[in-house]
């Protein structure tokens, strides 16, 4: 492939969106592809700029020092702290900047001289401010920049959108009152309703033309803006745009108009056949089935679309009723929230007589339920998630297990002991891959499923600690993710010991395990992650975590294979000064070079240290 086979024009467009998204790895690694790329992708690299150590911010001020038309590329500048005297070289060197993140939580040692003298020479279109509401930093430094920020907007005759973070608080009062005698404010977004009213009063008086008002944490509902505001604009605005946010995504030409014909009927002149598989598929989606399919837990019915709003699709007219019921009883849902209602019963009731249910889930069932779900709907039903506290009055067998041969996935809420003679059939759930267990004791669901096969077993769930030494002698063999509210097994074996092929390993508890109750006897090879799911404090367990962290050897443990340990409680730090704070980044690089282990915080990622310079910029 030769270097100029795209124009530029085309590569920038097919480098952008990746360039933006890219997560584990760097952008700059699109620099050296090719010339082309090269050329195509450093425009790319500087557009969006984000600063969050004084090395960052030297290396950058180096960078432009001594390649000049770099600074031209930056259009967004985002600043997490203050970096000294190099801000004003950098800012100096970025006259094309548009939209401007600037930070007022700056903590000394941290400096704002560079910030303080090179504001007056960019003019952004956007600024985007960011304090701490609960006691913000109050030092000279601060000071000198919010002055600064108050005589430059006066100057920034670019300025047109505002991203505000303040509501009554004494500094956002100070530069409310400069920003609205700029003048040319159009955009607006606020935090809450009482912020967009304050900010907007104050904009107001000096005649700025506000076009939009978006609130950002916490949306309003539509019911809320009725009589909230003085300024009936005000209540205009902020409708718009939750009206946009409801359509985000949709274009405008993407939206069918409605035809003037009232008769009008949609593909009249299409087969029956074809109506009713288009028809049938977009109810699919109008009742969010997809939802549905192989999830557990099943979703709380606060969640998912009301049954007031499923069943107004089935009354549109006899097809969306021949064809929606379907679709409402084969994904059935009969929770509500986490809590027994007086109508689940029924709605149980109801719902167990409905032929092929693939999903089922509710809070509060008799043992009745699962023996007509089983009858019923025992070759279609893939997922249960089901609450057994009462075994009825019906005849106790183990046949609804046999019957349900399609069942993937299981989750079984119960404190209720089934009785000695309650045996299920060695070939019951031949499907069963997923296994949830929520109760008190093993012997009231687990003790009569070790003299079951369960052959496609690979995935156990259970939150509470108790013995499953018997659970585990059968069934380990097969397991390859397993998740536990403790490490110790409590009878001197470990849990990789009994579970050889295991994979991911998720622990929780009150704190932190013990290195030696994850040790593997016989050695594994298979367990590459390690998931600690335990909200624990961090600070109150920092001796715990470095005990675990500083001392665990995958040799001494035996773990051949694992090469992550994620962890619940971990949020990497993102500021200088959160960094210099938190152990965790020291403990994430020093187990990474000791044991080649990645610590990965909440949402997977790995700790990235941050860019280190030696010498003065």
């Amino acid at each position: 492939m030769s270097d100029n086979s795209l124009p530029d024009e085309i590569l920038s467009e097919i480098l952008a969106p990746r360039a933006q998204n890219l997560r584990r790895q760097s952008t700059s690694a699109y620099l050296v592809v090719c010339k082309s790329w090269l050329r195509v992708a450093t425009p790319l690299l500087y557009n969006v700029v984000i600063l969050r150590s004084k090395d960052q911010a030297k290396a950058l001020g180096r960078t432009l020092a001594g390649n000049p038309e770099l600074g031209g590329f930056i259009r967004k500048l985002r600043l997490e702290g203050g970096y000294g005297p190099i801000m004003q070289k950098i800012l100096a060197s970025s006259p094309n900047i548009t939209d401007l993140y600037l930070t007022l939580a700056i903590w000394s040692p941290d400096t704002t001289e560079g910030l303080v003298a090179g504001l007056l020479l960019i003019s952004p279109r956007k600024l985007i401010l960011r304090d701490i509401m609960k006691k913000p930093p109050k030092n000279k430094h601060v000071a000198a920049l919010v002055s600064t920020v108050v005589d430059a907007a006066k100057l920034w005759e670019n300025l047109t959108e505002l991203d505000w973070p303040y509501t009554h608080e004494p500094r956002g009062r100070q530069l409310a009152s400069a920003l609205a005698q700029h003048g040319r404010i159009t955009r607006l977004a606020v935090p809450t309703l009482m912020s967009a009213h304050v900010m907007y009063d104050a904009l107001r008086w000096t005649n700025c033309p506000v076009t939009s008002v978006v609130i950002k944490d916490v949306p309003p509902k539509e019911k809320d803006l009725e009589g909230y505001f003085s300024h009936p604009e005000l209540r205009e605005m902020l409708r718009e745009s939750l009206h946009k946010a409801r359509n985000n995504g949709i274009r405008s030409d993407d939206i069918a108009q409605p035809s003037l014909n009232p008769s009008y009927i949609p593909m009249r002149d299409c087969s029956e056949d074809i109506q009713d598989a288009i028809w049938s598929r977009i109810i699919y989606f109008a009742m969010d089935v997809p939802g549905h399919v192989e999830e557990l837990p099943v979703r709380n019915a606060r969640s998912l679309p009301t049954t007031k709003r499923k069943i107004s699709l089935l009354l549109v007219c006899k097809r969306f009723s021949r064809i929606g019921f379907q679709h409402f009883y084969t994904h059935f849902n009969a929770k509500f929230g986490n809590n027994r209602s007086p109508l689940e019963p029924m709605r149980v009731a109801f719902a167990t007589q409905w032929p092929a249910i693939q999903t089922f889930g509710a809070n509060n069932c008799p043992f009745s339920a699962v023996a007509a779900l089983a009858q019923g709907s025992g070759r279609s039903l893939a997922t249960l998630d089901i609450g057994v506290y009462d075994l009825g009055d019906i005849p106790l067998s183990g046949l609804p297990f046999q019957q349900l041969t399609a069942l993937r996935r299981l989750a079984w809420r119960s404190n209720i002991r089934f009785p000695d003679h309650f045996v299920i059939q060695l070939d019951a759930l031949p499907a069963l891959e997923y296994l949830q267990f929520e109760g008190f004791d093993q012997g009231t669901f687990l003790a009569p499923l070790v003299a079951v096969a369960l052959p496609s077993l690979r995935t156990f769930v259970c939150d509470r600690p108790m013995d499953l030494t018997a659970f585990f002698t059968t069934h380990g063999s097969k397991m390859t993710e397993l998740s536990l509210g403790q490490s110790e097994t409590g009878t001197g074996r470990s849990f990789l010991d009994m579970c050889p092929k295991l994979q991911i390993l998720r622990v929780g508890g009150s704190s932190p395990p013990s290195a030696a109750d994850l040790r593997s006897s016989t050695g594994n090879h298979s367990l590459t992650s390690l998931r600690l799911s335990g909200w624990w404090d961090k600070r109150a367990m920092h001796g715990a975590w470095a005990d675990f962290l500083e001392y665990f050897s995958k040799d001494d443990l035996r773990l051949l294979a694992l090469t992550e340990i994620r962890v619940r409680a971990i949020e990497w730090p993102l500021t200088e000064r959160d960094i210099a704070k938190s152990p965790f980044t020291e403990w994430a690089a020093e187990l990474l070079k000791r044991e080649g282990i990645q610590l990965l915080d909440r949402e997977g990622k790995g700790w990235r240290p941050r860019l280190k310079i030696r010498g003065r910029a």
